[in-house]
């Protein structure tokens, strides 16, 4: 049984209305989210001293209604105004239907109001960032250069496009390679011998090398008043042909004449010729350290006209001269008929990657320059490690623990509502959580961007304009947590594991057990009769996509997961977008210019304050090259996070991520953890009043499932509810 509480201003006027004895009481999982709202579908008639009260009452008094049981047990509550009541003032009768309302509605109804967070004044701590030496490449000429960071690259444009190599070499660039193609116009010959051939020197020759195998091999000839000459070879000891040169040195490499051998004391034939296409590829690194710890050249001031503009973050280039960067600069004639994300060649041929060594990534270089061939670095994790020395540390003072930024925000939209940096409010931001193998303790901080844009600031940002809303959201697109309120009226943020298991990390006891309950009339367990179920596909999550408010670098972006089963295939694509969160501190700090200033940096920490430097790889992931990435704030990467905390609910066991495989097109398999429940199954039970409308699992011959609507009549105690099953 129930009865009927109304408060007016918030006293009780011990009202006794009439109401229908069936009324029912409905909950239901809010839409994309794991908290339920409670629905009271409720009419109230009130005679007497009630109406009196109601009737004398202010227009602007606030009136609650609480539905309660006869031990105290809140069920429901609603809210109604004076002016929605009906007044009989004839015969003194008042009627109203009651509004729902739960501990949800300010949050709800708040979250997307905007707020300056500075103005709030959440705590602010100092936490401790790096500013990264970048290997900076160019191609002689072009207008791009590629920026690369712990493995991790990016492409920034160059301020002009620079032919002198004198003039790279005042700004710190160091020739490291100069690649050579060229192309043979033959008559006479085998077609084999024709087409487009690409020199990669070796040590002690030059050797040219076309897509039919066929090779040319050049050795230095230094004796005065002989001319230097590249021999071809078919295979066998003895030379054919040879290209006529009259410079070995590449960079003065001149278009060749392609002789005959000559017969034993006669003059070599001439029966083609070659022109030759030669690119230089410079190398620097860029820095911002006054006394740097490792060195490998030279050091010289970034100027105001440096070809890649003036960044107040970095104020030194080093020559690389020691660093064997052009033993891992790459030119390939590979390309094939169908597409590929690197493009087309001038003959309608799509580019492909060449198979980099083992926790190398392959990374495109001189874009603008592919024709006829493709150029790469293979950034190789060791090279990375080296240049670590020339890092900076530097104190971010102005950072925002996430836990206070939710505080100063919730109170402004519920102070009746509390969070905190402790366990009690999320195990899995600030406790440990061992059912997920590949979970990382990561304090999370924000700040706004401008903060992190400018590093040393001596004026910290002004402003920064935030949402609750946003936050949500942003825990939800990068970890998969989810909100809800506890019984204790606290904000509790947790895992989609920690929801599908019940409300726990760790195995639970069902809520309710409805193969462990009798009807008291059949004595057949309330299960029984019920084990029917069907599928929803419509739910099923067939691809899944990742991103942050502004363009990021590939690894922090992440690669699409695809869910490969037919019945995907008729489901939806989820977007997962941090809107107004950026991680890539790398790319904030060495870009700031192409980062907006109306977003926060979301940076998470080890329990010192560090900003988590790490080698971030496949995650054990089947079938994904073990791409090694050196990464500052690694565990907010999307490629970390997508592997690590999105495989719990995922539309299907046959997961695959187009992730950076070499040349790859289905990607690698995907370790799943857990797939969606579509299984849908119906019951009808009686159920204890202290249960309805809690978190928990429902059990049945059929399995455990997550309760996700249900329709509670308070006068029988019966609840009727659907569940979903794995």
């Amino acid at each position: 049984m129930s009865k009927i509480i109304v408060y007016i201003n918030g006293v009780d006027i011990n009202a006794h209305p009439n109401y229908p004895e069936d009324f029912k009481i409905s909950m239901e999982r809010e839409s994309g989210e794991m908290y339920y709202r409670t629905k009271l579908d409720l009419s109230l008639t009130f005679f007497g001293d009630d109406y009196d009260a109601i009737y004398a009452a202010s227009i602007d008094a606030e009136f609650k209604v609480e539905v309660k049981t006869d031990s105290g047990t809140l069920l429901a509550t609603g809210t109604f105004d004076k002016t929605d009541c009906t007044f009989d003032t004839d015969n003194g009768i008042c009627e109203v239907k009651v509004t729902s309302a739960d501990e949800y509605d300010k949050i709800i109804n708040g979250k997307d109001d905007e707020y300056d967070l500075v103005a709030l004044a959440p705590v602010r701590k100092s936490i401790t960032l790096l500013k990264r030496p970048i290997l900076q490449i160019y191609f002689q000429g072009d207008s791009k250069l590629t920026n690369i960071i712990g493995n991790v690259s990016y492409e920034v444009n160059s301020n002009s496009e620079v032919n002198d190599g004198g003039t790279l070499g005042n700004m710190g660039f160091v020739a490291k390679n100069k690649f050579a193609t060229f192309h043979l116009e033959i008559e006479g010959m085998l077609t084999a011998w024709l087409g487009d051939y690409q020199a990669n020197y070796e040590g002690t020759s030059t050797k040219f090398t076309n897509e039919y195998g066929y090779w040319f091999q050049y050795f230095p000839n230094t004796a005065t008043g002989i001319k230097q000459q590249i021999h071809a070879k078919d295979g066998t000891t003895v030379p054919t042909y040879y290209l006529e040169a009259g410079q070995y040195d590449l960079t003065n490499l001149g278009d060749l004449n392609i002789v005959q051998y000559p017969a034993s004391g006669t003059a070599g034939t001439t029966v083609g010729e070659a022109t030759v296409d030669r690119k230089f590829c410079f190398a620097r690194i860029l820095f911002d350290k006054d006394t740097p710890n490792v060195h490998y050249g030279d050091v010289v001031d970034i100027g105001s006209d440096d070809i890649a503009g003036t960044n107040l973050n970095y104020h030194y280039a080093m020559k690389p001269d020691t660093l064997p960067i052009e033993t891992h600069l790459v030119q390939s004639l590979k390309v094939q008929d169908t597409p590929t994300e690197w493009g087309v060649n001038g003959d309608g041929k799509y580019y492909v990657q060449p198979e980099p060594e083992t926790g190398a990534n392959m990374i495109p270089i001189g874009w603008d320059k592919w024709i006829p061939q493709s150029f790469w670095y293979e950034a190789i994790p060791m090279f990375s490690l080296h240049m670590e020395g020339l890092s900076d540390k530097w104190t971010l003072k102005d950072a925002y623990p996430l836990w206070s930024a939710i505080d100063v925000l919730l109170k402004k939209i519920d102070p009746t509502i509390t969070f905190a940096g402790t366990s009690e409010y999320s195990e899995f931001l600030y406790g440990s959580v061992e059912t997920i193998p590949d979970w990382i303790e990561n304090i999370l901080y924000i700040t706004p961007v401008t903060n992190v844009k400018k590093t040393y600031y001596n004026q910290a940002a002004r402003k920064g304009k935030i949402t609750l809303g946003q936050i949500f959201d942003m825990l939800k697109s990068t970890c998969q947590l989810y909100w809800f309120i506890d019984g204790q009226k606290r904000l509790r943020i947790e895992h989609i594991s920690w929801f599908k298991n019940g409300g726990a990390y760790t195995s639970t006891t069902p809520l309710v057990d409805l193969t462990a309950i009798r009807s008291p009339m059949s004595r057949k367990t309330w299960d029984y009769g019920v084990n029917e179920f069907s599928y929803n596909k419509k739910d099923i999550n067939k691809r899944y996509e990742f991103g942050w408010d502004d363009d990021s670098s590939d690894v922090f972006d992440g690669w699409p997961i695809d869910i490969k089963n037919r019945h995907a295939q008729n489901g939806k694509t989820q977007k997962s977008t941090a809107a107004n969160f950026m991680s890539d501190v790398d790319l904030i700090i060495s870009t700031p210019d192409n980062v907006s200033d109306d977003c926060f940096a979301l940076i998470g920490t080890d329990a010192q304050g560090n900003c988590q430097l790490a080698v971030i790889d496949n995650l054990d992931t089947p079938s994904i090259p073990a791409t090694q990435f050196l990464l500052q704030n690694a565990y907010l990467s999307f490629y970390f996070l997508e592997l690590a905390y999105w495989t719990y609910d995922m539309g299907g066991d046959n997961a695959y991520i187009n992730g950076p495989t070499a040349g790859s097109v289905s990607g690698g398999v995907v370790n799943v953890h857990g797939t969606q429940r579509i299984r849908k199954q119906s019951v009808r039970f009686p159920i204890e009043a202290s249960k309805v409308g809690k978190l928990g699992l429902y059990k049945t011959a059929l399995g455990s499932g997550e309760w996700v609507s249900a329709e509670y009549t308070p006068e029988d105690g019966m609840i009727s509810a659907d569940i979903i099953l794995d």
